[in-house]
């Protein structure tokens, strides 16, 4: 029988009372399961995770989609002489358990098949466009995932989605909703010939870390920019009359990416449970900052990441780069659950996270995640090379046939 977290504390604690000085207060700051590393899962506090966010460690909260009974185990069920300490000790340490299956190895093209349809593509990237809709996006006073204006600038998104699809009978567009918050994740759906799906994804909301709720949050790089380099390759796509995918081609926006993956493990936990089969997904996270690589005298470029990513898929990225774009990757490691790609390796499928240049200051800790993240500090031609990349990326494997 699978438990809320809270539940099972509840009936636990009628069971076994603490003294006082032990009692867990759960509804004034609720408790929750986040994973810091593929194995390792601790207890927090919604305090505590924040604080978590604010030194930089990456996290992935996955309360509402793990057995809370299995994570405990038998632990906070010992006899009453070792119960109460066995429960304290859980609070204290992380606990070793690996729940994250191996992505199947698909056969991903090795040379690019579609580069006169992908180049004409090319020649609709409209920047100011791009520069219009990112300032509108990023105007909300913030995107929080659970602020109204949070909930209002997915609607707007949602909105802009369907104005570009309305004439295509080929596109579905899709307000995924959560339960626990109000602002949805979006799915702007390319059905295919078949039920594979290829992922293009970005996360659309945004966090002031000194003041969550009520804190100014433009989350002009972070991430309206992929938000909106992803919407401008899906506005191509759906322009281009021709383009007609074999595999089902999917564009998502995700909800409450800055507050442990939520809205993105909502989507891929859905799909693992009802055996859909994602044969890739690309996410683009911060896409829009170079002033940092150009300061230092390095080449413009886009970091690929290299940890806790489909290295299958990778390689297929870097054919897509030899072929595609005008300037190059290099490599990166950003470490566990550095974005929403995460939550689809977690389900077993195959996934890659390109983003910006490498940063080679700590010039964005001044003003990442904070009111200072405005539309200023971002190079527009940096974006278009993202859409670039995201085009060949979605058109390439959306046409690709023999996967498997």
């Amino acid at each position: 029988m699978k438990l809320s977290l809270i539940f099972y504390l509840f009936v636990l604690s009628q069971a076994f009372p603490l003294a006082q000085e032990d009692t867990i207060s759960l509804y004034n700051n609720d408790l929750r399961i986040i994973k810091t590393s593929p194995n390792e899962f601790k207890i927090v506090s919604e305090d505590e995770k924040l604080k978590l966010k604010q030194e930089g460690v990456n996290f992935i909260d996955v309360t509402n989609y793990y057995p809370i009974d299995a994570v405990v185990g038998q632990e906070v069920l010992a006899s009453p002489r070792t119960r109460l300490k066995n429960l304290k000790d859980w609070f204290k340490r992380p606990k070793q358990v690996d729940d994250e299956p191996e992505a199947p190895i698909y056969n991903y093209p090795i040379k690019a098949n579609y580069e006169k349809e992908v180049h004409f593509l090319f020649e609709g990237i409209n920047k100011t466009r791009i520069e219009e809709k990112l300032t509108k996006f990023s105007s909300f006073w913030t995107r929080y995932y659970k602020s109204k204006s949070g909930f209002d600038s997915s609607n707007w998104l949602y909105k802009q989605l369907i104005s570009i699809s309305i004439h295509s009978d080929l596109i579905q567009i899709e307000k995924f909703h959560h339960k626990e918050w109000d602002q949805f994740s979006i799915i702007a759906r390319f059905k295919g010939e078949i039920d594979d799906i290829v992922v293009v994804g970005a996360h659309q909301d945004s966090i002031n870390l000194k003041d969550p709720l009520h804190g100014r949050s433009p989350g002009a790089d972070d991430d309206g920019s992929g938000s909106m380099t992803i919407l401008e390759a899906f506005q191509l796509l759906a322009e281009d009359k021709d383009f007609k995918p074999y595999n089902t081609l999917e564009f998502q926006w995700y909800s409450a990416e800055e507050v442990g993956l939520l809205g993105s493990q909502d989507i891929f936990n859905t799909y693992k449970s009802k055996d859909k089969k994602v044969v890739a997904m690309l996410q683009q996270d911060m896409t829009g900052y170079t002033k940092d690589t150009i300061e230092a005298g390095i080449e413009v470029h886009i970091a690929l990441i290299q940890d806790f990513v489909s290295q299958p898929l990778n390689s297929f990225l870097k054919m897509l780069f030899d072929t595609y774009s005008d300037i190059p990757y290099h490599l990166m490691s950003c470490g566990y659950a550095c974005s929403d790609h995460a939550s689809a390796r977690r389900n077993g499928y195959p996934s890659s996270f390109m983003m910006e240049a490498v940063p080679n200051s700590n010039a964005k800790a001044d003003w990442g995640h904070s009111e200072n993240d405005v539309i200023d500090q971002l190079d527009f031609n940096h974006m278009k090379d993202h859409a670039k990349l995201t085009i060949a990326y979605a058109y390439e494997l959306s046409l690709a046939r023999d996967l498997y």
